[in-house]
């Protein structure tokens, strides 16, 4: 099946949002919610974050965040509960979701943390099984959903918190196949899971249910860390170790189909991080070249091509890292 062009949102277009059942239009290149004038993908200020994570000499507890808009990091932003690798990461406009990972032993823990000013996170619950290697995390502005990870075999659990209401996570369905090092990415909708070596399953976010088949990434993508971009088009990038890779792999969210190339990363990376604003997506940290890496790219999800060096860095070069958004609805 081909890949069907971005749809092109005419200025003054209106909608309503399913999410939080309030009327938007579209202004310039985003959504707005009447009587307010509050961009609806961006939560004040856009900033992107990184949680948790392995770094050189042992696992990080620390909460870094990236302006999307200047570029400037805050390496100091806070931490979550607990030092540990190979974490899930979702949110909300205001709230972020730091899920599962390795202290080394797996951790079934749920952490959230305010995302407007500095602040440690705080308990949030359970998932419904320890898990680490990288499970897969995405969410809607209302719901997060994670799955995969090792259990401590491979597993196809996927499990969904409603990200207001602290609690313990409750079971939504399940992976095709069974698989650690899943990546995750979505629409206000849909959610797509990256399951190695080049699988793409979706789910329908608002509903339970076990994911069905979306297509396939046309290139190996083991280790690529979580997906990124904006409500219409979705992109895994780099990973597998075994032979690096730079390509950035996108599709469209409203159509099933293999994702198609769309460009690439700077440099080969594996078990990076990600974070979306509608207009610029971060990519940073993991194994670049073989070497831990601090690095920080973007680039433009609607645009096809290589990405932009920030010239910023995280400390500590984390990989494996939890990677969330209040610039988009946590999509």
């Amino acid at each position: 099946m081909s890949n069907q062009p971005p749809i092109e949102v005419p200025q003054g277009a209106i909608r309503l949002n399913t999410d939080s059942q309030r009327l938007e239009f579209f202004a310039q290149d985003r959504w707005y919610e009447f009587a307010t004038d509050t961009p609806v993908l961006d939560g004040g200020v856009g900033r992107g974050f990184v949680a948790g994570g392995n770094v050189p000499g042992g696992k990080t507890n620390g909460i870094q965040s990236i302006n999307f808009s200047t570029l400037a990091t805050d390496t100091a932003f806070g931490d979550i509960t607990s030092s540990r690798g190979g974490p899930a990461g979702a949110a909300s406009r205001t709230r972020g979701i730091v899920a599962g990972g390795g202290e080394p032993s797996r951790v079934n823990k749920i952490d959230f943390f305010a995302m407007a000013t500095r602040a440690n996170a705080s308990d949030f619950g359970d998932l419904t099984q320890g898990r680490s290697t990288d499970g897969g995390g995405l969410s809607s502005e209302t719901r997060a959903v994670f799955a995969g990870g090792t259990t401590p075999s491979n597993s196809n659990i996927i499990d969904y918190i409603t990200i207001a209401s602290t609690g313990n996570a409750i079971d939504f369905g399940d992976l095709i196949g069974t698989a650690s090092q899943v990546g995750g990415v979505a629409s206000p909708t849909r959610g797509i899971f990256f399951r190695p070596n080049t699988n793409l399953e979706f789910i329908t976010i608002a509903s339970t249910g076990d994911s069905k088949d979306f297509g396939d990434l046309p290139t190996n993508a083991a280790q690529c860390g979580n997906g990124y971009g904006n409500s219409i088009r979705g992109e895994f990038s780099g990973g597998n170790p075994s032979t690096p890779a730079t390509a950035r792999q996108s599709f469209i969210f409203a159509t099933k189909g293999n994702a198609t190339n769309f460009g690439d990363l700077l440099v080969t990376r594996n078990n990076h991080m990600a974070a979306s604003s509608p207009t610029r997506c971060i990519i940073a940290g993991g194994t670049v070249s073989g070497s831990p890496s601090n690095q920080i790219e973007y680039v433009n999800p609607t645009t096809s091509g290589s990405a932009v060096d920030t010239n910023t860095s995280f400390a500590n070069a984390p990989s494996g890292s939890a990677g969330l958004s209040n610039a988009h609805g946590g999509l």
